[in-house]
């Protein structure tokens, strides 16, 4: 989940800086597809893990 908070923060901060300084549309479609993959992995293990949690809770 933090390398993800990490690439959305350097998403972001990419649109921060000047228009010649920023990468390229295929850079940033590759960077916008991986944080995505990465929040999606996050939440499914988030959901799995809280399961599990739940499950010992109840005995």
């Amino acid at each position: 989940l933090s390398i993800a908070l990490i690439m959305v923060a350097a998403l972001y901060l990419n649109f921060k800086l000047p228009p010649m300084y920023r990468t390229s549309n295929y850079f940033l479609i590759g960077s916008v597809l991986s944080a995505v993959i990465l929040i999606s992995i996050a939440v499914v293990n988030g959901w799995g893990l809280a399961d599990k949690l739940v499950a010992m809770a109840r005995g």
